[in-house]
């Protein structure tokens, strides 16, 4: 008696009594990839089945399952986390990444320089810790690269090289363009994986695949020419003078930063004299120098004696002291934009600190994120300045006497404030004390071009004072 074909997956069915399937959403040289709900913890989930007729083969079973396991151990934030894999039918379940496919990014267009140099940086990453662990990728393209609903570009990874070698008949290089290639026919994966991290970044800056001898800056001018330099030497026929990904990370890193909001792209102007920027900074130093100057002998002219400040209070204006400010962001990935929070607080009001660019002014559900200042003790506060460049988003304010960790653990004392242009100053609840203010961003206000994540906030100067 001939065996009865099981049927194929279908939407509502459940796999391992956990992944209920919703839709496909793309097939892979692998077997289909599925949209599927995880009943168990009630949040949405990818899961790569194996196809049949490679299931069917214990030895690409068990190779599917083992390089899906390995990319679950390594557990970088450049690749799809992987979190269950399952047995009859063969799955791999990964993390969802709401914000879609670069393929479908890509048609609508090249991206904002500031934009693929940040995706091409997270791959390198991502590549980085495969490689590190003796895997590779493959089948790098614009079809395996995902985005979070935060915007981060992530790979995935269920290990189809790896898979590829114990069954000859799984057509890994059909996942990528042929111009993601390498022009040597056997080339070491890793070298593969490098040329096509290149090409896919010279594709995300420029809107096409590589072109042999059209360098990316030839066809966009708005190209950085470190990084055009870079994709030469990446995409060159000579193997030995490609980057390693470490270089690619170097050339990469300084371009994947937040541009200001009324800029697109680097100018051409900014990326061919960079040299100006050091001459501007010492002429703006002299200024501020003579400046100082003159308002030092002015003040010592008006005064006998200087009068010490005796406390963390301002005698003049009860200007409250900011030991320092850091980013809040717990129910998020931990960080937004850290490295900016000392411009809030450093009395100059061009410099600002930014959140992430969202999807959505609500944070893509995810309730706030916040600026956190320590005061360096328990102070009286009466009211909370805060300066931006672009009004109308809305936060709460809120204080503790110690350092937590969740937005519930300070109490709320000014709530739903619209943050107005300039200098606006916030009342808080009479008899406030507190070491620590959590600036508690709930709602963003449209502040990018890009259409795809056009919402975020800034804080240029934000000011506690003393009743």
């Amino acid at each position: 008696m001939t065996p009865a074909k099981t049927p194929p997956p279908a939407p509502g069915d459940i796999l391992g009594e956990r992944y209920t399937l919703k839709r496909i959403e793309w097939t892979s040289p692998l077997g289909s990839v599925w949209l599927a709900r995880d009943r168990v913890l009630d949040r949405a989930v990818l899961v790569q089945l194996l196809d049949p007729s490679l299931a069917a083969d214990q030895t690409t079973r068990r190779a599917f399952q083992k390089s899906a396991a390995r990319t679950a151990q390594i557990g970088a934030p450049g690749l799809l986390q992987v979190y269950d894999i399952g047995d009859q039918p063969a799955f791999a379940v990964l993390e969802h990444a709401s914000g879609g496919r670069l393929i479908d990014r890509l048609s609508a267009g090249p991206m904002r320089t500031t934009d693929a140099a940040r995706a091409a940086l997270a791959i390198a990453r991502g590549l980085e810790s495969l490689h590190e662990r003796g895997s590779w990728h493959g089948a790098l393209s614009p079809s395996t690269i995902l985005f979070d609903e935060e915007g981060r570009a992530k790979i995935f990874a269920t290990g189809m090289a790896d898979t590829a070698r114990a069954n000859p008949n799984i057509d890994v290089a059909g996942e990528q363009p042929v111009e993601y290639r390498t022009p040597e026919k056997d080339p070491i994966p890793a070298d593969a994986d490098r040329y096509a991290l290149a090409a896919l970044t010279y594709q995300m800056l420029t809107g096409s695949p590589p072109e042999p001898g059209v360098s990316a800056r030839a066809k966009r001018r708005s190209v950085p020419v470190q990084i055009d330099e870079l994709l030469k030497r990446a995409l060159s026929v000579d193997p030995t003078a490609r980057p390693s990904l470490d270089e690619f990370e170097a050339a990469l890193a300084p371009f994947a930063r937040v541009l200001p909001k009324d800029v697109k792209e680097p100018h051409f102007a900014i990326a061919e004299f960079r040299w100006l920027v050091p001459v501007i900074v010492v002429v703006v130093l002299a200024v501020l120098a003579i400046t100082l100057g003159v308002e030092l002998a002015n003040n010592l002219g008006n005064k006998k004696s200087a009068t010490p400040k005796t406390s963390a209070t301002s005698s003049a204006n009860n200007e409250l002291t900011v030991m320092s400010a850091t980013d809040f962001d717990p129910l998020g990935n931990h960080h937004e934009h850290p490295a900016q929070t000392k411009f809030a607080i450093d009395g100059n009001p061009v410099t600002k600190w930014t959140t992430e660019d969202y999807k959505t002014a609500d944070l893509g559900g995810k309730g706030g994120v916040g600026l956190l200042l320590d005061l360096g003790s328990v102070k009286s506060i009466a009211t909370v300045e805060i300066q931006t460049g672009i009004p109308g988003w809305q936060a709460d304010i809120r204080v503790s006497d110690t350092q937590g960790s969740q937005p519930g653990d300070y109490q709320t004392v000014a709530a739903d404030i619209t943050v107005a242009t300039n200098d606006g100053k916030y009342t808080v609840r009479p008899g406030t004390r507190g070491r620590y203010v959590l600036l508690w961003i709930t709602r963003l206000v449209l502040n990018q071009s890009d259409p795809t994540y056009p919402y975020s906030v800034e804080v240029n100067e934000i000011q506690p004072f003393a009743a």
